[in-house]
């Protein structure tokens, strides 16, 4: 409920206090004395747009401040949600300041407009004629019947599974997407990996090839070199083999003339010794010198198509080779991950859709068993409020398309009169019997559930007395439950309230202002007097307002 209300420089207000208490506050007052821009002030702290014209004086910064008991509403998991400290009694602020710029205030918390406005959904209905469109939404009739039919952990479950579903499904297009496009792509991915692996790249050193080839194209002239050289070591007239057995034989002498050449010795004598080790080795590879054409040929092909592959890969080096074949690799892993993932999904997705089944064939069938009751009740209502002639249909259908709310659509229908068959309210309907409608509707949920403050803006505009007086009945009833704000031009329905405040006009020190007055017992039934078209000086009128405050 809301316990207090302070608006600040906005339109014809430079500051009201207001208090409210339980039960029902009567709001009255003269057309144009300010009852608009009273409701315009809190609809500011329900998070409606800012206009720099309600600004009373445009060089001042105009604020709204609320303090709500919400003790009752169970909506602490709300302030969670947009992390904001949870109070029972929360202070909601709204300023405009002159250059235009708006800010708002939870519990202290810096809050965005749409933050606002849905916490003021959950804090204040205001209910006018003008509302009444909502009433031909199928939206906000599926909200209504599932209100009354006690939906709301069925909607909730429904709800987290279709998110849970939506997401697996957009999951599954990117991951088939992917799919698709890495199977264009797989044949080739394959062909490629397979070249390279048949290739043998990276098990063939590719420098040892061209060692190789290099040898074998030069394997005649290899020869004719060592054979040279195996000439100037082993010639008999001047080969290196026998100048060192010359030179070893000469050291020999020497040392046994004189031990200081020993050394020399050994060292000519393992020249000698390694010359001889150089010689049998030369001549064993002269004679494994053989010219192999195919071979030549196999090493040729290999080395250029390992240039190929590089040339192919844009590569300059085996490491980036080896780079390629593990990007290929990866690949071809990644579709079989993907294939899993989609198989994987699709079961999910086939589970969660049979849930989703199974709860909105239980909303369908709890809707279908709260009609007839709501029907009855309605139409109660209706009579009531002078409509007795009119029927009231909802027709539930339920569709293979899951939307937030279920898979069902909703009409109500509506016949106005006796013999007339029923047609879309929407189509039907008028100004009046919408209201009366919605206000019915309004008296039902709060039967079932507890509903925030509920304002009612002139929704008796253009009743009799006997139908206001049966209004003012029906809202003496939410009032049990509920805060009830009535603005109201009826004295029928002003007098049931257990506050009353009066809105006027001050024209003093010329200046215009709307003030509020809360009134004594005496001072309404002046007030009611006044609003039956007698006034004070009417003892008819003064005894007729008692009577209707008694």
């Amino acid at each position: 409920m809301i316990k207090e209300l302070v608006i600040s420089n906005y339109a014809l207000i430079d500051r009201l206090d207001i208090s409210f208490k339980t039960g029902i506050t009567s709001i009255t007052g003269e057309t144009g004395a300010g009852k608009s821009i009273l409701l315009g002030g809190l609809s500011l702290l329900l998070g409606k747009r800012a206009d720099l014209t309600n600004l009373k004086d445009p060089s001042k910064k105009c604020f709204v401040e609320g303090v709500f008991n919400i003790k009752k509403y169970r909506i602490e998991s709300l302030f969670k949600k947009h992390n904001i400290d949870y109070d029972s009694e929360t202070i909601i602020r709204r300023e405009i300041i002159p250059s235009g710029k708006s800010r708002a205030f939870i519990n202290d918390t810096p809050v965005k407009l749409d933050t606002l406005f849905f916490f003021g959904q959950n804090l204040v209905d205001i209910h006018s004629q003008s509302q009444t469109t909502f009433l031909t939404n199928s939206d906000y009739q599926l909200d209504l019947l599932d209100g009354l039919a006690q939906n709301f952990e069925y909607r909730k479950q429904f709800k987290d599974k279709l998110l849970t579903y939506n997401k697996i499904n957009l999951e599954l297009d990117s991951f088939t997407k992917d799919y698709e496009t890495l199977l264009k792509e797989l044949d080739y991915i394959s062909f490629l990996k397979d070249e390279l692996e048949e290739s043998n790249f990276d098990k063939i050193p590719y420098s040892d090839l061209e060692e190789e080839l290099k040898k074998n194209e030069n394997i005649e002239e290899i020869g004719l070199l060592l054979k040279k050289t195996l000439e100037l070591i082993n010639n008999e007239s001047f080969g290196l083999r026998n100048n060192l057995s010359e030179l070893f034989l000469n050291f020999n002498k020497l040392n046994s003339l004189s031990n200081d050449f020993s050394d020399l010795r050994e060292r000519i004598n393992v020249l000698k010794i390694e010359t001889d080790d150089i010689s049998y080795e030369i001549e064993s590879r002269i004679e494994s010198l053989i010219y192999d054409p195919d071979r030549t040929d196999f090493l040729n092909e290999k080395i250029n198509q390992i240039n190929s592959l590089f040339k192919k890969h844009n590569v300059n080096s085996f490491d980036e080779l080896v780079n390629v074949k593990n990007s290929l690799d990866k690949k071809m892993e990644k579709s079989n991950e993907l294939s899993l993932k989609i198989e994987s999904l699709k079961k999910v997705k086939l589970n969660i859709f049979s849930e989703l089944e199974k709860i909105s064939f239980e909303l369908n069938k709890r809707r279908n068993n709260a009609i007839p009751k709501f029907k009855n009740q309605i139409s109660e209502i209706l009579s009531n409020l002078g409509m007795s002639s009119s029927k009231f249909k909802i027709e539930i259908n339920k569709t293979n398309k899951f939307k937030i709310n279920g898979s069902d659509t909703i009409s109500f229908e509506f016949a106005s009169n006796k013999g007339s068959s029923f047609k879309d309210l929407k189509k039907i309907a008028s100004g009046g019997e919408l209201s009366r409608i919605m206000f019915s509707i309004k008296i039902i949920l709060s039967r079932f559930k507890s509903l925030p403050t509920i304002i009612f803006d002139e929704i008796d505009t253009g009743t009799s007395g006997d139908i206001s007086t049966k209004i003012a009945r029906l809202m003496l009833e939410m009032s049990k439950t509920m805060q009830v704000l009535v603005i109201s031009h009826s004295p029928q329905v002003a007098s049931i309230g257990d506050n009353h405040i009066k809105v006027y006009k001050d024209s003093s020190n010329n200046n215009t202002v709307t003030k509020l007055k809360l009134l004594s017992s005496k001072e309404r039934i002046i007030e009611i007097a006044d609003m039956l078209g007698g006034g004070s000086e009417s003892l008819t009128a003064v005894q007729h307002a008692k009577q209707l405050l008694n």
